[in-house]
This record gives C-alpha cells, structure tokens and sequence, in this order.
C-alpha cells in the first residue's frame, strides 16, 4: 500500500523518531509503521490515546513528533484543526501527511458524519487547497491512493481560490490548485530534499 510505503520512506530518509497517526481505525497502517516511538489517536477504536484528536491535543506536555499522519475526520474543517494543531507539535525539519485529498468521483466526497467501509474521501481536499494559499508553508499532494498531501513549515508562492470550492472547480484545477506530482516524481523530490536538510 503506497500510504505505508510513503511513510516509511520518510521515516527512513529523514531518520524520523517519534511519529503520531490521528485516525487508527483497525492500525493496518500503524502497526506497519517502523518509527520506534508511535502514538495513536482514535475516539472509537484501540488506540494509545483513545479519544478525538481534539482532545488530544488539549493535553499539555506533549514532546513534538516528526511525522504526523492526519487520516481521522474526513471533513475540512477538521482536517484544517488537526494540521494546525499538528503543526504546532512538529519537530523542525518533520513533515505531516494528509491522506485523501484526491476523491475520483463525485460521490467520494461528500460530507457526511459516519463511515460504513465504502470508498470515502470526504472534502479533505478543500482544506488542502487552503493550506495551500499559506505563504508560510511548503505544500504538495502525491498522487497515489487517493492523494497524500505533504505539508511542512517553510515557505510557498500561495495560491488564489474562488469563494467557492465545489466538484466542477475541482476538476478543472484538481493539479494546479493541489500541487500534485507522482508517487516516483516523490520519491526522487524527497531523496534530493533529504540530502540537503538532514
């Protein structure tokens, strides 16, 4: 699964510590995580932090992480709280990742408030877009298994966007408005980065 692979990888080049996964449903992708400290954050299922990422990040005292996986509420407006929260917690030169942010169909994101194991994306792409016109952040989405957006303190040309974000606007700038590059465009993108900031 690339959304493993990804975060490995990252982990792997970077030689991240200390990584949080926000959204552990069944830990298919946590327990396939080789960073040797994780913390899971989950409301409804086994987790070490078995409560809403909201809550969580109410708890003082937290050590930063460098790696953040955001995969929990599929809504934009959450997506946007737990990156900036998440952002607030990251380690200098750590890097979040936010999946879903590249539905294929219509129907794959809409917003509802529960999840019955069909294909779900959600509106996660919206928030990306947003954090995309934030000059003080470097942002772009891997187009792989529904898109993973990387986010990181730094620096960016921020993008303009309409008042209105809906599906037809989406297809029409879905590469553009997002930043999105293949998954081996990442891949080299990410060894050359590496080189110079580790």
């Amino acid at each position: 699964m690339h959304t493993i692979e990804i975060l490995n990888f990252l982990i792997a080049i970077y030689k991240y510590k200390r990584y949080l996964e926000i959204g552990v449903y069944q830990a298919g992708t946590f327990n396939a995580i080789v960073a040797p400290e994780k913390d899971g954050i989950d409301p409804i299922y086994d987790a070490k932090y078995k409560m809403t990422s909201d809550e969580f990040f109410k708890i003082p005292g937290h050590k930063p992480y460098d790696l953040i996986f955001v995969d929990g509420a599929h809504l934009h407006e959450q997506v946007l709280k737990d990156t900036n929260n998440a952002l607030a917690l990251l380690a200098d030169n750590g890097t979040i990742v936010i999946h879903d942010c590249l539905p294929l169909k219509e129907e794959e994101q809409v917003r509802k408030t529960e999840w019955w194991g069909e294909i779900w994306n959600g509106d996660v792409w919206k928030a990306f877009a947003i954090l995309r016109t934030r000059p003080d952040l470097e942002t772009y989405v891997v187009d792989s298994f529904y898109g993973h957006g990387i986010v990181r303190k730094g620096q960016q040309k921020p993008i303009s966007l309409p008042l209105e974000l809906n599906w037809q606007y989406y297809q029409a700038n879905r590469n553009t408005m997002l930043g999105v590059i293949s998954l081996s465009e990442f891949f080299e993108t990410e060894m050359k980065r590496s080189r110079t900031n580790v």
